[in-house]
């Protein structure tokens, strides 16, 4: 330190030198206390055989000042600025703020070099972590932040208490199979660089009290087989727009789009909020897809709904003219599963909206989205298997009678498009009281320029409505098309099924006995036809 410039009579320097000479047969080596008010600065700690302030030969004693003990850092504060390694080894801090910087103290404006990489990394911090540069390990990288309160933290949000920010260019990552990222905290956490778990077998778990956050930036992966990404807070869980949580999978750039690739088998994620969950970024897997949402916290009508553009006739927006303020589930971001064999499964306690796309690849996979209060459907839900939609249905599939202010239980956007793939795929679509279908749906074919281009045998469509089925759309079916009307409510003119002039149905009459084209029209009480129906023979 004095080469530095640095004289105090209150610090204590541990040179690579000093490091090098601590054997490797110590049970465990502690060094620091925590003090309030204790500061450790740890630059470089790895094997070396060059100087990186001045590139000169090392002294041949200092070649190798890893850690070589299991090892514990305890400090009131800890400034990482170095590449430090515990090879083979157990590394633990204990501290109350922990900032790992990206550049290195021998190279501040060079590229990245500065953070720690052990067997089995355990990070226990009192009040908040702030990643800049990496925290790897062989095997287990472990972040605990408990007990949180925003008092003398080194970086303060509105939005709360954060006990764990990650930079853009950071990483934590866990490097061999049937490894473990585990991020426990009090606060919030909010993550803008890698969490990645590498290796076969390797997983991740995030779980904050308050909220966790994909930021801009962010991505966490598992990218080989039997990854297992889970997620989850104590409020809400947002994957925010340019945020990317991936199993199993990749992005390729084909034809000028980034396109998901499978890298590994069997890898699933988990999402599950108590609250809201918000997907504004994507969310991809190889194999099993669960987001669960629970009942709404926030309000979102000022900052979000309100501010929906108008249509090109100048009218409010759906979920604005409704004054739609809470959810439990938005997406405007992209799902996709890449399975065979499988189901994406949006659950929810609340309103699901999905202004976004989701994509089930595999083959027979199939999609279900249930709510017990209503559901709104504005993007592309592209599936190869069966779609089931219920909007006022419980878990067990009993009618609550729930909808939205307007009556509707499932609403499709004039803008929507629900598609199945397979031969023999299915579209259900239940509401518990109206069902405004204005988007196009189509089961059994693939949707092109020209029209649609059938798959095969067998495909079916079934809308029903507890009260009306409200159609401005097309329902196209290689078989057959059934729309079940119920019983009207004053709102509805006590008409139970209203097809108007830019609405209609197309079977045709694909069956693999011959059967042929069917649509069928069911209703308790008045409907009103005006659309167009075609049956193929």
């Amino acid at each position: 330190m004095n080469d530095l410039g640095i004289d105090n009579p209150n610090m204590m320097e541990l040179s690579s030198l000093d490091l090098a000479a601590i054997s490797g047969d110590f049970d465990t080596v502690t060094i620091g206390r925590t003090d309030a008010g204790n500061q450790m600065t740890i630059g470089d700690v790895i094997q070396g055989t060059t100087g990186k302030m001045v590139e000169t030969p090392r002294n041949p004693q200092s070649y190798q000042p890893e850690f070589r003990n299991t090892s514990i850092i305890k400090t009131d504060h800890l400034d990482i600025r170095g590449d430090i390694r515990a090879p083979g080894e157990i590394f633990t801090v204990e501290a109350r703020t922990v900032q790992v910087n990206s550049q290195n103290f021998h190279n501040p404006n060079g590229k990245p070099d500065s953070g720690i990489t052990a067997a089995n990394l355990t990070m226990n911090i009192s009040e908040q972590m702030v990643v800049s540069g990496w925290l790897r390990g062989t095997k287990n990288v472990n972040i605990n932040v408990q007990g949180s309160t925003g008092t003398k933290a080194l970086i303060n949000y509105e939005d709360g208490v954060n006990s764990l920010r990650t930079d853009i260019g950071s990483d934590i990552t866990v490097l061999e199979s049937n490894g473990l990222v585990e991020i426990k905290a009090s606060g919030s956490i909010k993550i803008a660089g890698l969490v990645e778990a590498k290796g076969i077998n390797s997983d991740i778990k995030i779980a904050a009290d308050t909220t966790t956050t994909i930021m801009e930036g962010g991505v966490v992966a598992a990218r080989e087989d039997e990854g297992n990404i889970w997620i989850t807070a104590g409020e809400v869980v947002t994957v925010d727009s340019g945020g990317a949580v991936t199993a199993g999978a990749r992005f390729d750039d084909i034809d000028g789009k980034p396109t998901a690739v499978k890298t590994g088998e069997g890898a699933d994620v988990t999402i599950i909020s108590p609250h809201e969950l918000v997907i504004k970024g994507t969310v991809t897997s190889s194999d099993e897809m669960k987001l669960i949402a629970g009942s709404p916290l926030n309000n979102y009508y000022d900052d979000y709904f309100s501010k929906l553009p108008q249509d090109a006739k100048g009218n409010d927006h759906y979920l604005s003219a409704i004054k739609e303020d809470q959810f439990a589930m938005l997406i405007t971001g992209t799902l996709t599963s890449l399975a065979d064999d499988t189901r994406l499964e949006l659950i929810a306690k609340d309103d699901i909206i999905i202004r976004g796309n989701i994509d089930v690849l595999g083959k027979n996979s199939d999609l279900k989205i249930s709510t017990p209060t209503w559901t709104y459907i504005e993007g592309l839900l592209n599936v190869q298997d069966n779609i089931t939609i219920l909007g006022g249905f419980d878990a067990e599939g009993n009618s609550t009678n729930k909808a939205n202010t307007a009556g509707s239980s499932v609403y499709v956007h004039g803008t929507a498009r629900i598609n199945t793939k397979q031969a023999g795929s299915s579209i259900n679509i239940k509401g518990a009281q109206d069902v405004d279908i204005l988007g196009a749906v189509v089961a059994g074919g693939t949707i092109g320029e020209t029209g649609v281009t059938w798959a095969g045998n067998d495909s079916t469509v079934t809308v029903t409505a507890g009260q009306q089925l409200f159609l401005d759309s097309g329902l196209l079916a290689s078989k057959s098309v059934t729309m079940n009307g119920g019983i009207a409510s004053a709102d509805d003119n006590e008409i139970g099924l209203l097809v108007t002039t830019a609405g209609g149905a197309t079977a045709m009459g694909l069956t693999s006995d011959g059967s042929g084209g069917l649509i069928a029209t069911n209703n308790a009480g008045n409907m009103q036809m005006m659309g167009t129906f075609s049956i193929w023979w």
